[in-house]
């Protein structure tokens, strides 16, 4: 399951959900442009939806299963990092791009 968690136990469900929902609503409590934060979401999980995360299930679906089978190749394996890293990249890349146009628009213009 999502996070390896166990289906049948409820605190581990609810325990997870606060732990991911009280962070973001005490960082929206707080902030007052919620347009910028909109486009940092965008920009930094446009990044790893799009790239990280599809190598993170490519790198750990091709770990040994416990018949000895992979999903995939040592190649595909770690090629899957590259995809990993172009994620991390990408995903700071855009985040500091909507920082510089929020907070120094003149940086990036001519």
């Amino acid at each position: 399951s999502t996070l390896n968690l166990d289906r049948e136990s409820s605190v581990v469900f609810r325990m997870v959900t606060f732990g991911l929902l009280v962070p973001i609503t005490i960082t929206a409590c707080f902030v007052r442009d919620l347009g910028l934060v909109n486009s940092l979401m965008g920009a930094f999980f446009g990044g790893m939806i799009v790239l990280a995360f599809p190598g993170l299930l490519t790198y750990f679906a091709g770990g040994n299963t416990p018949g000895g089978k992979t999903e995939f190749s040592r190649l595909e394996v770690r090629g899957a990092w590259v995809w990993i890293v172009f994620g991390f990249v990408m995903s700071t890349l855009g985040t500091t791009i909507v920082l510089l146009n929020k907070y120094a628009p003149g940086v990036l213009s001519k």
